[in-house]
């Protein structure tokens, strides 16, 4: 839907700090946010309007780039009057960046009765941010407030989240205590509640089911707990235990049945040595404010069937704990590579349902006459009430009882009544599998790094797994279920898993780049230059070349060379620009290196010549031992001598870190990228492998608008060989591969010298701005748009 004009949101009535922030809003959930950025920008310009400049430039800011670059416009207002019109976007900035200066603000608000004029909605993120920062007092006031709206429609989602958010607090419903009752054992059952993302996915207590499959093969057992329908389910399914899969016990013992919250463990008051096993996707975080790992104390996990989907929580603290705990089972290879990466031993064990036939004793094939679809975009349209989708919002609030039945009943269906399922979704795939029933599985995306392992199974590769998890999981049980003392416990596991750990490493260590086509030579440019300036030249730019020519010549060292980069080039007379500026100037277009000839093996996908040709033209500047980096679109407002000397410290570049928005994590973007490998796992597999080899886990992307770099440094990297062969060979673009062949080994570069407003308000020491989508040649206000209309005026006169 299009943003509403200015004009729109004024003549609603509406006034007019309130219609701009509604209008920075729509403008960033759009994705096209430069009118609301040029709106800032010109506010800030004035001193009576400065303060709705910041609102509008941080809620801008923090749809764009991170919390830290919101921060420092949000701060600037101090405003409660003025926070309060901009209270979600500045409240998540506060909180991340300055949690006390946040609450403090906080308090002003709502002793000020500003709540009134907010929606329940946007006070619920409040809320949830008080709470997750320690401030629950705050949170109740806000809540209470919200709550006792008379205009608050009962069945709202407001409503339902603002009820769910109460039984969060210390005593709401969801914090009581579960008491230890007596028994021989206490045991942990999964379930998937929490005070932001709860799950609505069936497929989570599938796992679960699968998971109790293996206490329960364990006979006689008896069960005890404070949720009798929990007790019940349980009592259940130990009757429903294959003759085969059951395990004699002696004598019998009693088990506590505990329900342990997967991403809230910490919030719950949990007995002491409550032993669970740790599988399934991890994790939700609470509210963008970090996760809650390591778990409870009080529980003793063994994780199996574990995927890391998100590489941010390996803290030193959970890398310790996971270190601990292991060897770590996972359900994937790329949680295999995470984890080793860290020095956490781990293994690829494949998934826990696989093992749910446990419970499912064979239905009658002739019964099994149905065919269904679950989460399947191919299905038929006769397929009728036989069609399923895996995701119901209402299990967020039911008991754990209620939703294992509900997933029970599901394999039941797979087992009793289907002889052939259609799905995208794995808890279908796997456990459909697992009670006999035939599957095709088609996911969206073959390279998602959740199925690495997953894909593809033959029933020997199937059975392997199944009986992996069953025999190992089999000796843990024995020895807790006898009362053995921890230490034996986590001994005997990874005296059960080393050569599991060993046989991964192995594997990982062969795996390397899939390396495709690259030129087969580089022309060089610039042969007699030590220093270049690399400007690239982006389609339609060519006519403002002059002008970043013009401000090189004036700022940069004396004998700089500039090598012009970019399919725009091929309209520019080097010799007259040379002539005209004083610089010598060379030219590199995809024609020089015949790049429209490079496609790939997969059809769908062909590098864009921009990104190859951006890859290999550092490969064509032999003798340079600096070259800076820089878009056409940029202002040089100082002497650039003294960038050219810096001392990279061995680094084969200086850069500043990404300031886009999802481009702070080396590790995130590893794992964005593996899952854009087509169709063979393997090679997603290899590609994160050779990725993540060698790299800190928690390494920073840098940015590559700007930066300086040695070549000779690079090449000594393998650039010369690897880069463009990168980019063919997995689908990625230039500084995607750059960052990867960089990882961690870079020089900071000051920040003066790469300066983007896209991304956040410069400050006045700015000594080289870049711009990205709104250029100082643009109808659009931008930062500094005078001094570089002025340099090209210049040039006209």
């Amino acid at each position: 839907m299009e943003p509403a004009s200015l004009e729109e949101l004024i003549g609603n009535g509406a006034g007019m700090t309130a219609s701009l922030i509604r209008l920075a809003r729509e403008h960033v959930a759009s994705e096209d946010p430069s009118l609301a950025l040029a709106i800032g920008y010109s506010l800030r310009e004035h001193p009576e309007t400065r303060a709705s400049g910041n609102l509008v430039l941080g809620i801008t800011h923090l749809g764009l780039s991170h919390a830290p670059a919101a921060w420092q416009d949000l701060r600037q207002v101090d405003d409660p009057a003025m926070v309060a019109l901009a209270s979600e976007e500045w409240f998540e900035a506060g909180f991340k960046c300055d949690p006390e200066a946040a609450a403090a603000m906080l308090e002003r608000v709502i002793a000020e009765e500003l709540l009134g004029g907010q929606k329940s909605v946007q006070l619920l993120k409040v809320a949830r941010l008080a709470l997750a920062s320690g401030r629950e007092d705050l949170a109740r006031q806000i809540t209470d407030h919200c709550l006792a709206r008379p205009n608050l429609p009962p069945e709202s989602a407001s409503k339902r989240w603002l009820d769910i958010l109460t039984t969060w607090y210390s005593d709401g419903a969801r914090r009581a205590p579960q008491q230890a009752l007596p028994a021989d054992v206490r045991f942990g059952v999964l379930n998937y509640k929490q005070p932001d993302n709860s799950s609505r996915n069936v497929g989570d207590w599938v796992q679960t089911i699968a998971s109790l499959g293996h206490l329960v093969r364990h006979q006689p057992l008896r069960f005890v707990g404070e949720d009798p329908d929990l007790v019940e389910f349980v009592e259940e399914l130990a009757a429903s235990v294959k003759t085969e899969r059951k395990l004699p016990l002696s004598p019998e013992r009693t088990v506590q049945l505990l329900e342990v919250q997967r991403d809230a463990s910490t919030l719950q008051e949990l007995p002491d040595g409550t032993w669970m096993l740790a599988f399934g996707w991890f994790m939700h975080d609470t509210f963008e404010l970090g996760y809650n790992f390591p778990f409870n104390a009080a529980l003793r996990p063994i994780f199996i069937s574990f995927h890391l989907n998100r590489t941010d929580m390996l803290t030193d603290e959970v890398v310790e704990y996971l270190r601990r705990y292991g060897p770590i089972g996972c359900r994937d290879w790329h949680s295999v590579i995470a984890l080793q990466a860290v020095g956490v031993p781990a293994f690829f064990s494949g998934c826990i349902t696989t093992t749910i036939d446990t419970v499912f004793p064979p239905g009658d094939p002739a019964q099994k006459t149905h065919v269904g679809y679950v989460d399947y975009a191919g299905m038929t349209a006769e397929a009728g009430e036989h069609v399923r989708e895996q995701s119901i919002r209402d299990v967020r609030t039911r008991p754990i009882a209620e939703n294992l039945r509900l997933a029970r009943s599901w394999v039941t269906d797979y087992n009793e009544k289907y002889r052939k399922l259609y799905t995208s979704r794995l808890h279908c795939y796997l456990p459909a599998t697992s009670v006999g029933c035939e599957v095709v599985f088609e996911p969206a995306n073959r390279s998602d790094i959740r199925f690495g392992g997953l894909i593809d199974l033959d029933s020997a590769g199937f059975e392997a797994i199944r009986q992996g998890i069953l025999d190992r999981l089999a000796g843990v049980f024995d020895l807790i279920l006898a009362g053995s003392p921890e230490e034996d416990v986590y001994a005997h596991w990874r005296e059960a898993c080393a050569e599991d750990v060993a046989r991964a490493e192995r594997y990982l260590a062969d795996q390397d780049y899939e390396l495709g086509p690259q030129p087969d030579a580089f022309p060089t440019r610039l042969a007699n230059r030590k220093q270049v300036a690399l400007v690239t030249v982006e389609s339609g730019e060519a006519a403002q070349v002059p002008v970043a020519l013009s401000m090189l010549a004036a700022h940069g060292p004396a004998g700089l060379g500039v090598l012009l980069v970019g399919s725009d080039a091929r309209k520019l007379d080097a010799t007259a620009l040379s002539a005209a500026c004083g610089l010598q100037v060379e030219t590199l277009t995809p024609g020089d290196l015949k790049l429209s000839a490079y496609r790939l093996a997969d059809p769908n996908w062909r590098p864009s010549q921009r990104e190859l040709l951006l890859a290999a033209s550092l490969n064509c500047l032999p003798e340079a031992e600096r070259v800076l980096v820089l878009p056409t679109a940029s202002v040089i407002r100082a002497d650039l001598s003294g960038l050219f000397d810096l001392d990279l410290g061995g680094f084969p570049l200086a850069a500043i870190p990404d300031p886009q928005r999802g481009r702070q994590s080396g590790a995130e973007l590893i794992r964005y990228l593996g899952a854009r490998q087509g169709d063979d796992w393997r090679r997603g597999v290899r590609f994160l492998a050779a990725s993540t080899r060698g790299k800190p886990v928690g390494y920073r992307l840098f940015d590559a608008t700007i930066m300086l770099i040695d070549p000779k440094r690079l090449r000594e990297l393998g650039y010369a060989e690897r880069a463009c062969r990168i980019i063919t060979g997995h689908m990625i673009g230039f500084r995607d591969m750059l960052n990867l062949l960089v990882g961690a080994g870079r020089a900071e570069l000051p920040a003066r010298f790469n300066v983007l407003p896209y991304f956040e308000t410069p400050g006045p020491d700015a000594s080289v701005v870049g711009y990205r989508v709104l250029k100082p040649w643009d109808k659009l206000f931008v930062p500094f748009r005078g001094e570089w209309r002025a340099v090209r005026k210049s040039l006209a006169g």
